[in-house]
């Protein structure tokens, strides 16, 4: 979680692929309407570098500008929508992770650090925790392909983890839901499931807040390994 994902670049001469769209459903190019999603084309400099503004054609005028097969064309777009899917799930968990943490102590800030990378010791994380979460926020708030994403602490839900006391392992992670009654059910039937029996010595249950149910995983692990830091640190 130390750097952003890099993401591949689906290019052709003047013009890269962002992926599809179903929320611009007029192509830029010919002004047809109605159209059921359109291709996103950021235009390239000479240098192959990204500028200007985001275009969206009809799949046939992206693909007559390409100079591409339209099922060509097609199948970029959509790998291109999953990989900043997966960009998208990457920033939910660095902003589960380090967003608590952007106004904290120095010292805090170190523990969530070296928790998740024990083995990069920078002298001041904060730099790096605040690199990433503005990277993190950016990819969550562009709107290329659609509105933006929950991007902010604010944005947190609450979500019933199940994990081993002894290591931090991650057993279970579920939103919990909004309604109270609902809340209660799901918590009792949790704690009631067979696959606990037996473990109770061996497992925690708790309530961790984050942006996705990977989010929540990754915060109840950090939260395990910071506790050994500290533990460590008191220790005569």
């Amino acid at each position: 979680m130390t750097s952003m994902p890099p993401a591949p670049r689906f290019s052709f001469p003047q013009w890269v692929i962002k992926g599809v769209t179903d929320d611009c459903t007029t192509c830029d190019c010919c002004g047809r309407s109605n159209l059921k999603r359109t291709v996103a084309l950021m235009p390239l400099d000479a240098d192959g570098n990204e500028e200007g503004e985001v275009s969206y054609y009809g799949t046939g005028c992206a693909a007559a500008a390409l100079r591409r097969k339209i099922t060509d064309v097609a199948n970029t777009a959509s790998a291109a929508c999953n990989e900043s899917l997966g960009l998208d799930g990457w920033a939910y968990e660095v902003i589960s992770v380090f967003g608590p943490f952007e106004f904290a102590t120095a010292m805090e800030q170190g523990d969530v650090w070296w928790s998740r990378n024990p083995h990069c010791w920078e002298q001041s994380p904060g730099t790096y925790i605040a690199e990433l979460l503005a990277k993190a926020r950016a990819q969550l708030a562009d709107t290329t392909l659609g509105p933006a994403r929950p991007h902010t602490v604010g944005d947190f839900r609450p979500y019933l983890v199940v994990a081993d006391v002894r290591d931090g392992s991650v057993y279970f992670a579920r939103a919990v839901p909004t309604e109270p009654d609902r809340a209660r059910e799901m918590q009792r039937a949790v704690i009631r499931d067979a696959r606990w029996s037996g473990r109770r010595d061996l497992i925690t249950f708790s309530t961790v807040y984050a942006l996705s149910e990977d989010g929540a995983r990754q915060v109840a692990g950090t939260r395990h390994h910071i506790a050994l830091r500290q533990a460590a640190r008191t220790k005569p």
